[in-house]
C-alpha cells in the first residue's frame, strides 16, 4: 500500500472516529435532558360515592418536585354525552356534582398540567343509584384563614324512615386516646359548622336503629397547614435593631427563618435561623452597628416543607420601615445595698426621644420567667439635660433579672435598656 492510500484511509478513520465520539457525546446530552423531566405530581382520590343524582368526591394531590402548574389542577367528571369541571388547589378538597343522570355510569379524574399539557393523574368510575344511607357530601373552609371553621355538608336518604335518629360526629385521637363530640342531623340535606379544628378529624354519620347503632358514612377532614410563627419589631435604638420571632410548629415542619435588613436598595445584613436549632417559643435577632438616623427595611420569611402538598412555600411574615434613632448621650449610676438599687440616670437627648424611665423584676428561678413587677418614673429637666434618681426594692425570691431603660411615651420599640442584669439572693 502506498502512503498515498495510507493517509487516505488514516483521513477516512479520523472523519468515522470524529463522527462517533460527535454521536456519543450528543447521545449523553439527550439522557442528561431525559432525567431532568419533572416529576409527575400524586393525586389520589380518597373516596367517591354515587347518590340519586350526586356524585361525591374526596382527593389528594401533592407536588414534591413543585412540577405542576397550580391553574391547571382540576377533577372532571364526565361520560360520553355530559362533562363537568371544578377546579381545586394542592391538598385535600371535597366535594360533589349534582344535578346528574340516574343510574349512569360516570367517569371521576383528577388533571393537572407540569407543562407537557394536561395529564390524568387519578381516575375511577362511579355510578348514581339510589339507596338509602347517609353520606358526608364533603367540607370547606370558611371564615378567616388563619382561624378558619368548616362547613360539613350532609345528605340522608332514608325512604322508609329506618332511622330514629342521625348524629354527626367529629373528633380526634391524642395519645391513644380517642376524643370525639357531636352535633344531631334533623334534615334530609344539612350543613354543619364545625369550629376550632386545629390537626387532622374524624368525621363519621351515626345512626339509631330498632337494631342498634349503625355508621352510615365517614370521612377524615386535613385542615389547611398554617404556620402560626410571627416576626415583630422588638426595639429601635440609635445602632441598633432588635427582632423577636415567636416560632409555632408542631415539630413535624422543619422551618427556615431569614432576615433580610436593606439600606436604600442594598442588603446590608442577613440572618437564617433553622427552626431546629431555636430553644423555647421565643428567640431574639439583633443587627447592632448601624447608621444613626439611619432609614431600614426589614424583610422576614419563613420557609417550610407543606406537609399536606409536599411543596416548598415561602411566606413573608414582616416587611417594615424603621428609622434608627438620633444621637443621644446616658450616663448612669448603680449602687448596690442588701435591700435596695440606688439608681441615677442623666440623659442629654436633644431629640427628647425618651419620656419614661421604667424598672422591670422578673423571678427566673423557676422553669419560666415569671414577671413580679414594673414601675415607671419621671425625668426632671435641667438647661440641656434631664435625670432622675429613684430605689428599687429587691424581691424576696432565689434569683431574679432587673431591667433598667428608658422609652418613648408613646412609641414602645423607642427604648434604652441600661442595665439587664442577673441577682442570686444572698
Amino acid at each position: 500500500m502506498n502512503d498515498s492510500r495510507r493517509r487516505l484511509k488514516k483521513n477516512q478513520y479520523e472523519i468515522v472516529k470524529t463522527w462517533l465520539s460527535s454521536f456519543v457525546v450528543t447521545a449523553a446530552v439527550i439522557v442528561a435532558v431525559t432525567l431532568f423531566i419533572p416529576k409527575s405530581p400524586e393525586a389520589k382520590i380518597l373516596k367517591s360515592e354515587g347518590l340519586l343524582n350526586m356524585i361525591t368526591y374526596q382527593v389528594a394531590v401533592t407536588d414534591e418536585a413543585q412540577a405542576l402548574k397550580l391553574d391547571s389542577l382540576m377533577i372532571v367528571l364526565e361520560n360520553q354525552l355530559e362533562r363537568y369541571e371544578v377546579s381545586i388547589g394542592l391538598g385535600e378538597t371535597s366535594g360533589y356534582f349534582e344535578n346528574l343522570k340516574d343510574n349512569t355510569d360516570y367517569r371521576l379524574s383528577v388533571y393537572g398540567n407540569k407543562g407537557f399539557g394536561q395529564e390524568k393523574l387519578d381516575s375511577v368510575v362511579v355510578k348514581t343509584k339510589d339507596s338509602p344511607g347517609g353520606y358526608i357530601l364533603g367540607y370547606r373552609p370558611v371564615g378567616d384563614p388563619m382561624e378558619p371553621f368548616y362547613e360539613v355538608d350532609v345528605f340522608i336518604n332514608d325512604p322508609e324512615s329506618m332511622y330514629q335518629s342521625i348524629s354527626l360526629y367529629y373528633g380526634y385521637t391524642y395519645d391513644d386516646q380517642p376524643f370525639y363530640q357531636f352535633t344531631e342531623i334533623t334534615q334530609n340535606r344539612e350543613t354543619v359548622e364545625l369550629m376550632h379544628l386545629f390537626g387532622r378529624t374524624h368525621l363519621y354519620l351515626e345512626a339509631i336503629t330498632s337494631s342498634g347503632a349503625i355508621v352510615l358514612d365517614e370521612m377524615w377532614l386535613t385542615p389547611t397547614f398554617r404556620l402560626y410563627s410571627s416576626f415583630y419589631l422588638d426595639r429601635v435604638d440609635k445602632n441598633q435593631l432588635d427582632l423577636s420571632l415567636y416560632h409555632s410548629s408542631d415539630g413535624s415542619v422543619d422551618v427556615t427563618y431569614k432576615v433580610d435588613l436593606f439600606e436604600g436598595n442594598q442588603k446590608r445584613f442577613t440572618q437564617t435561623i433553622p427552626s431546629k436549632d431555636l430553644e423555647g417559643y421565643e428567640h431574639r435577632i439583633i443587627f447592632t452597628n448601624l447608621k444613626a438616623q439611619t432609614s431600614y427595611r426589614v424583610v422576614a420569611t419563613a420557609t417550610y416543607i407543606n406537609p399536606s402538598t409536599l411543596r416548598e412555600e415561602t411566606v413573608t411574615l414582616l416587611e417594615e420601615d424603621v428609622t434608627t434613632l438620633s444621637d443621644y448621650q446616658v450616663t448612669y449610676t448603680i449602687t448596690t445595698s442588701p435591700m435596695y438599687l440606688d439608681v441615677n440616670i442623666t440623659v442629654v437627648d436633644p431629640s427628647h426621644l425618651f419620656q419614661v424611665p421604667y424598672v422591670e423584676i422578673y423571678d427566673i428561678s423557676g422553669e419560666y420567667p415569671i414577671w413580679l413587677y414594673s414601675e415607671t418614673y419621671s425625668f426632671t429637666p435641667a438647661i440641656n439635660s434631664k435625670s432622675v434618681q429613684f430605689n428599687i426594692l429587691l424581691p424576696d425570691v432565689a434569683i431574679y433579672r432587673i431591667v433598667i431603660g428608658i422609652r418613648n411615651q408613646q412609641y414602645y420599640i423607642i427604648r434604652h435598656v441600661i442595665h439587664d442584669e442577673i441577682y442570686h439572693k444572698e
